[in-house]
């Protein structure tokens, strides 16, 4: 489906006719069904301009400004998260550096993966081109380079209340490792974080936006925060939900909660060369040995993840 420009409308349904009102953040793109609304920032500072508080939406729960559980939202509050979003988050960077020590770095230029040749002599007949009377029917595997290119990767930050900070955190470093390594091995990385809340009655509210596009430079302790900080969705998500139009709130439920996680829907995972999968891991070995999958799936341009990995 074709993303369209949003326009106003007063009806409490997520069909084509309904949308956001325009003027406010014009890069913003909206896509509608009767079950779903997905708002694409095209530039990520009118998502940060979302996330400033709307004192005439007070009505929607309010957790993202709470500064009761500094440990759960990762930040003392929120000027303390837009803090480190500016700035960058030193912290963060030194959980992917524990990992990146243990991380064997290839080099620009030695991506190598297998490719089909072939010739008069390999591994076995390709019957079809032998039945042709082709002298080169034989096929053989070679190690090739890797054209240098950029990967798209698609971060889900959703996560349920339950999940713990320890459980995010390994999480967003692995993932960051895995960017500092294909950027250090020639490929540009453009990342696009999705937070998807699904309510009770299974309608399903997405918000993408890109943090990082293949031309910017790598700023680590930057993108720690959005990936390895629980504030990245307990605050700043948060608080682009609770100023989402009334109608919105009220369609998901806003009020009282901020809904379940939800994953990537087909449609939302055209284009990417990765989908951040599922990661439950608590050791160094275990974030290594992802790294190793992604990055491969990355390099060989494959299925973008496994239904194991979704499991």
């Amino acid at each position: 489906m074709a993303r369209r420009r949003h326009r106003t409308s007063t009806k409490p349904a997520f069909t084509p006719e309904s949308g956001i009102p325009s003027g406010k953040y014009p890069s913003t793109i909206v896509s509608r069904s009767e079950t779903e609304l997905i708002l694409t920032y095209e530039e990520y500072i009118d998502f940060c301009i979302n996330c400033q508080p709307h004192p005439e939406r007070s009505g929607c729960y309010q957790t993202s400004r709470d500064n009761g559980r500094p440990q759960w939202h990762g930040t003392d509050n929120f000027e303390h998260a837009a803090r480190l979003e500016r700035e960058g988050w030193p912290e963060g960077c030194q959980k992917m550096a524990n990992i990146v020590a243990k991380l064997d770095l290839k080099q620009s230029g030695d991506i190598m993966v297998p490719q089909p040749i072939m010739d008069v002599s390999g591994d076995y007949v390709d019957v079809a081109t032998f039945i042709q009377g082709v002298p080169e029917c034989m096929v053989r595997w070679e190690e090739v380079e890797t054209q240098k290119r950029i990967a798209k990767i698609l971060f889900n930050g959703s996560v349920s209340g339950g999940v713990s900070v320890d459980a995010i955190q390994w999480k967003g470093a692995t993932v960051l490792a895995l960017i500092d390594r294909l950027e250090a091995t020639g490929i540009r990385v453009e990342l696009d974080i999705i937070n998807i809340s699904v309510s009770h009655r299974d309608e399903r509210d997405s918000t993408l936006y890109t943090v990082k596009k293949a031309q910017d430079s790598l700023h680590i302790d930057r993108l720690a925060f959005h990936l390895v900080n629980p504030s990245s969705l307990r605050r700043f998500n948060f608080a682009c939900c609770e100023n989402k139009e009334p109608w919105i709130c009220e369609r998901m439920d806003y009020q009282h909660g901020y809904g379940s996680p939800g994953n990537p829907s087909p449609r939302q995972r055209k284009g990417y060369d990765l989908i951040v999968p599922e990661l439950h891991l608590c050791t160094v070995d275990q974030s290594i040995k992802e790294i190793e999958r992604m990055f491969n799936t990355v390099c060989k341009v494959g299925e973008l993840v496994s239904d194991e990995w979704n499991s």
